[in-house]
């Protein structure tokens, strides 16, 4: 008895292995799709191929599946092991850690072999599964769609959803199942109806339409189950450094070749009300992909090549966020982008650094609104914020009607009227930010300072109006030198304001007069019209207005509130109709699909078959057949309404008296023919009984699945 249990098939249908090897690719390219480059899909696939291509060989070479599993796993196991070696562990420490190494490494996942061998692991182990079932008969025909799946919904997990945006690789999957389901296990039917082609076809667009509608942001993330690598910068900010390296203007810092857009050093969002401060805890490249606030719609690429030559501390000088730096030992704030590295800079360094920027036009953001507190509290936050400046924001901004003019206003309120001084006092308090704005002492700050005392007041008084901001420290491009490269000094270290504007990202400003940064011509021009208008609209401007001691009288200050964010996202509204779309839409997908499975079983049937649909037939007209009626009396019945075809009997009551002989004679009942012309016909009769528009929904009809 073993010995059958063990021994294979003598002959393995080519047809169905040919088609579980199609399914399960399919499914284990959507696999690889978490993984960069184009080497990926061919390993991962290959992977899954091979191990069902072997076990079939194997079977029908006649040798004993037992035997070929066994030998496969362990070559399996041994080239995973082979591939992570590198990591200096044991082989049961490799493959214990394979999925944590994957879910904490950088994504996509590099084409390395020691990255990939999780993904070649699982479609191997998958590939083997199904090979098993394929020699074993009948059930290759679930096993090869469940391993799919399961590669489809590992690749969907690793890239939350972003592998297959619009669901046409999972509509590929499932169109190759049910074609599969229709077509292999009957060598005596070579032709497929009509009717379960365009259910199979409607299924699969049903699917497609589903993953287009359904929203996908906040999908579920795996890696947030591992913690990623990460290390800790200690310098709390470079704000301080500013009035340092101003004054010492022509001391080289860099030498950089590629955009001529501002370096970003450090981004600083945490404000206290006594200084800014920036993220302490970076991790590897590409490992954390959460970003409280998403980029723009529209990109700017930025490429440098830099050179170190003066400056020091824990952060990368780059153009935007990093895709990719050539420095191993470099970790990314996932929040703003900003880059340290591990061991700090040094003389002599070198890199290239890869980003993107977000890049608007005036004319994007002239009616573009802001986040509200929910998403975007820690860029609103004024811990205990002064009346006086939060009543001065409002006076600079009170005739703004959009926040894209209250940008505009305070921009131009904190730079005119006051000066640069490289020399004047550090800080960036609501103590020293008061004397920057409406102090009288020159010597003590008053009405002067360096991009610090100018991009910090900037943002803070675009806080208390509800406008979230943050500061970067940076670098201009700087001036031209030998070898194609720019040199950049001491003088070009600046700090500047972004706003971040729902849809197009972060938009820089500069409040700093005499800052060196070279504004695209449109952009001043739509400034200046904005200004023009707030000025025709109040003559008295408030940005000569400097804010007072006094508290109004009519007002009492709430040194506490919290602010109201400006704009609408607009998601509750489009997320409702995606929803009810949704909640339409997926019923009547899985309605078409249990009817066309329902038909197709009974294609299966034969005779029986074909009348169990007649019966359904019936059903949809509104006139079900009695449960205890026999068949050819209510096909009698029926023969009477409808008119004969030919000079041969009804074909209602030739498929009645073929069902009663397959269910009641003797066999053997070979495949009929005839049964599906029968059916045919019956089905013109049918159909021609009921005008087109009372047809329509007999595709999702539920009524004949209740029908036993």
């Amino acid at each position: 008895m073993n010995a059958e249990v063990t021994e294979p098939r003598d002959r393995t249908p080519l047809g169905t292995a040919l088609w579980a090897a199609l399914v399960l690719a399919a499914g284990a390219a959507q696999l690889a799709s978490a993984w960069a480059g184009v080497l990926a899909p061919l390993v991962i696939v290959a992977a899954a191929v091979v191990p069902l291509a072997a076990v079939v060989l194997a079977a029908r070479l006649r040798q004993p599946t037992g035997r070929t599993v066994v030998v496969l796993l362990v070559l399996l196991l041994a080239g995973a092991y082979l591939a992570a070696r590198g990591t200096g562990a044991g082989p049961v420490e490799v493959l214990r850690d394979t999925v944590p190494r994957l879910l904490s490494g950088p994504r996509p996942a590099p084409a390395t072999a020691d990255a990939l061998m999780p993904g070649a692991l699982a479609a191997a182990l998958a590939g083997l599964w199904t090979g098993t079932r394929v020699v074993r008969g009948p059930s290759a025909m679930l096993a090869a769609p469940v391993a799919a799946g399961l590669l489809y919904l590992g690749g969907a997990l690793l890239t939350s959803g972003e592998g297959d945006p619009y669901g046409l690789a999972g509509a590929g999957v499932l169109l190759a199942t049910v074609v599969g389901w229709l077509l292999l296990g009957r060598p005596g039917r070579r032709v497929v109806s009509t009717g379960a082609s365009l259910s199979a076809l409607a299924c699969c667009a049903g699917v497609v339409v589903l993953a287009a509608t359904v929203p996908a942001a906040g999908a579920f993330d795996p890696r947030h189950l591992v913690a990623p690598p990460s290390f800790t910068v200690a310098e709390p900010s470079p704000l301080p450094r500013l009035a340092a390296w101003a004054t010492a203007g022509d001391e080289e810092l860099l030498r950089v070749n590629g955009s001529q857009r501002r370096l970003r050093l450090v981004v600083l969002a945490e404000y206290n009300g006594a200084s800014w401060l920036a993220d302490d805890t970076y991790h590897p490249l590409r490992t954390v992909s959460d970003s409280a606030l998403p980029r723009g719609r529209r990109q700017a690429d930025v490429d440098v090549e830099v050179r170190v030559t003066g400056l020091t501390g824990p952060w990368l000088p780059v153009g935007g966020v990093p895709d990719s730096v050539s420095l191993n030992d470099i970790a990314v704030d996932p929040d703003s982008g900003s880059t340290a590295v591990r061991d700090g800079l040094r003389s002599g360094l070198r890199y290239r650094a890869r980003g993107q920027v977000d890049d608007a036009e005036p004319a994007d953001l002239a009616g573009a609104g802001v986040p509200g507190p929910a998403l975007a509290r820690r860029y609103l936050a004024t811990p205990k914020l002064p009346w006086h400046l939060a009543e001065y924001a409002r006076l600079v901004t009170r005739n703004a009607s959009t926040p894209y003019e209250q940008a505009v206003a305070l921009e131009h309120a904190v730079r005119s009227g006051r000066e640069f001084d490289a020399g004047a006092p550090t800080g960036s308090s609501y103590a020293r930010l008061t004397t920057f704005i409406a102090g009288t002492d020159a010597g003590a700050g008053a009405q002067a300072g360096t991009s610090e005392q100018f991009a910090s007041a900037f943002a803070v008084l675009a806080r208390a109006v509800s406008l979230p901001t943050r500061i970067v420290v940076g670098f201009h491009p700087g001036e031209p030198g030998s070898e194609d490269m720019r040199v950049v000094r001491g003088r070009h270290a600046v700090a500047w304001p972004e706003v971040y504007f729902t849809g197009w990202g972060w938009q820089p400003f500069d409040p700093t007069p005499a800052s060196g940064t070279t504004s695209d011509a449109a952009d001043e021009v739509a400034k200046q019209a904005i200004l023009a208008r707030l000025s025709a609209a109040d003559p008295e401007r408030a940005a000569e207005t400097a804010p007072t001691r006094t508290p109004p009288t009519s007002r009492a200050p709430d040194t506490d509130r919290e602010v109201v964010a400006s704009g609408s996202d607009g998601v509750w509204g489009r997320g409702t109709l995606l929803l009810a779309g949704a909640v339409v839409l997926v019923p009547v997908v899985l309605l078409a699909g249990a009817r066309a499975l329902r038909r197709a079983r009974h294609r299966r049937a034969g005779a029986p078959g074909a009348w169990s649909e007649v019966l359904d037939l019936l059903v949809l007209l509104g006139r079900p057949a009695p449960r205890s009626q026999p068949a050819p009396e209510t096909a009698t019945a029926l023969a009477g309404h409808w008119p004969a075809i030919g000079d041969g009997p009804h074909p209602v009551v030739w498929l009645a008296h073929a069902a009663d002989r397959v269910r009641f004679g003797p066999g053997p009942h070979p495949p009929d023919p005839r049964v599906r012309a029968a059916l045919r016909q019956v089905r013109r009769a049918v159909r021609g009984a009921r005008p087109w528009y009372r047809r329509l929904h007999w595709p999702v009809d539920p009524r004949p699945l209740r029908r036993r």
